[in-house]
């Protein structure tokens, strides 16, 4: 499976202490392997890729009525991020 692939579909980019370095071991390939084959597919490099897949997963979350009591902050980290800062500004950056 493609690493990106299987960062999206393991949903690895939910936990907060995600690092290039745990994707790679998971998927059994070298740091540098890794960040060539994401940027070379998305164009983006490892952080920005897990914080566009965190925000879609924000957005899935926000449509689901099971998460309606959360805010939009419990929304964040419920996808994935730790901090209200870059939470709202990756949320910006890919939603515009």
């Amino acid at each position: 499976m493609e690493s990106g692939h299987y960062i999206e579909e393991s949903k690895m980019f939910i936990d907060p202490e995600v690092t290039i370095q745990k994707v790679a071991d998971e998927v059994g390939i070298t740091l540098h392997e890794l960040s060539f084959i994401i940027n070379k597919k998305s164009g983006q490099n490892f952080q920005s890729l897990i914080n566009e897949l965190r925000i879609k997963e924000a957005i899935r979350l926000l449509s689901d009525k099971q998460y309606s009591h959360l805010s939009l902050l419990g929304i964040g980290f419920e996808a994935g991020f730790n901090a209200k800062s870059t939470f709202y500004s990756a949320f910006k950056k890919v939603t515009g």
